[in-house]
């Protein structure tokens, strides 16, 4: 399996479509996406304004998991925490149902820490602190246990600090839902994030450790490519200029009613500076109109051959939301992604069933 989620807050501009929920205890909460909160200025990032929740759950967008018991979460992170006086906050939380497994907070010093059990520190503050405005890329590892479990936090690729012990406060063996922001100690606190990786180890499958400083590269349809079955719904002129707007209009789409049928589109080519690929992943915003069952996929062509992405397909449902697929190999190759294929391939939407 491998990875499980990945985020670059690009693509759309309501987190429902592509996260689970989003919860507030406390006053000012939010979770808004724009260019002004990204990474290195190229996109959008996610803004979390926490609220005033001291000792509650405070602000958090969620996203359900499959129980998994190894967990790595990577995420570039901005501390907005500017001001006459330090607080400290949550940055990320790993739960199973209703309960904090493992969190990594900031204190008031700007230095990063590991808590169980929103009380027990099983990780003290690092050595690197994460001072207000300077983007630093985050990665945990939690392997949750009652007594065979293991912590590690990461600030930069650099180690920060381990555990061994006990690192599930239910008593369970896995973690069933992620979430960025939390508890703050002040008003109107502001964290900035982008770049998000979630992977898991239990398959032994795939990518099952730290990634280092990723970043994830959103690329929109830019002209036609060597398919168009779907039909088009809406004012623009072609396939898939009715698919590349930023956020989604839905008011302009492509459909398709008829197993098998499906669109390639052309994309841009990767960033120069790109060495290396971890993964592709199908990002288009769904939604069944009918009744019955209905199922999907992405087609991906290159080199002039074609293929499904690889199993499992997805089960479409009335209202419109982006279920991704990752791929870590081509499909048409199975072997991992060259950045070659991936700056010259056409992928587009399929219908299965």
């Amino acid at each position: 399996m491998g990875l499980l989620f990945i985020d670059g807050f690009d693509h759309y501009n309501s987190y429902s479509q592509k996260w689970n929920g989003y919860s507030t205890a406390g006053a000012n909460g939010s979770a808004t996406f724009s260019s002004s909160y990204a990474r290195g200025g190229v996109g959008q990032g996610l803004a979390i304004q926490s609220g005033n929740s001291a000792g509650s759950v405070g602000t958090n967008l969620y996203k359900s998991l499959p129980n998994r018991g190894t967990l790595v979460l990577g995420f570039a992170w901005q501390n907005q925490g500017v001001g006459t006086s330090a607080f400290s906050r949550t940055l990320c939380t790993f739960w199973d149902g209703g309960t904090i497994q493992m969190d990594v907070r900031m204190n008031e010093s700007f230095n990063l820490y590991v808590v169980r059990g929103n009380s027990t520190t099983i990780i003290p503050a690092s050595v690197q602190s994460c001072p207000a405005l300077q983007w630093r890329y985050i990665e945990v590892k939690i392997v949750c246990h009652p007594t065979n479990g293991y912590a590690e936090l990461r600030i930069d690729g650099v180690p920060q600090g381990t555990f061994t012990g006990n690192t599930s406060q239910s008593g369970s063996t896995f973690v069933n839902r992620m979430s960025l922001g939390g508890i703050t100690m002040a008003i109107n606190v502001f964290d900035y994030f982008d770049d998000l990786y979630l992977l898991e180890a239990d398959s032994g499958a795939g990518l099952v450790d730290f990634l280092g400083n990723v970043r994830v590269q959103t690329l929109m349809p830019s002209a036609p490519g060597t398919n168009t079955q779907m039909n088009r719904g809406g004012v623009q002129p072609s396939n898939w200029q009715s698919v590349n707007e930023i956020p989604p209009d839905t008011a302009s789409t492509v459909f398709g009613n008829n197993a098998g049928m499906y669109d390639t589109y052309d994309y841009p080519p990767l960033v120069a500076a790109t060495n290396r690929v971890y993964a592709v992943s199908q990002s288009f915003l769904w939604q069944r109109d009918d009744s019955g069952s209905r199922t999907a996929t992405a087609r991906v062509r290159s080199a002039g051959n074609e293929a499904d992405f690889a199993a499992p397909v997805i089960p479409l449902f009335g209202t419109y939301a982006v279920q991704q697929q990752i791929q870590e190999l081509n499909p048409i190759t199975s072997a991992p992604w060259t950045v070659t294929e991936a700056s010259n391939f056409e992928v587009g939407p399929k219908v299965v069933t």
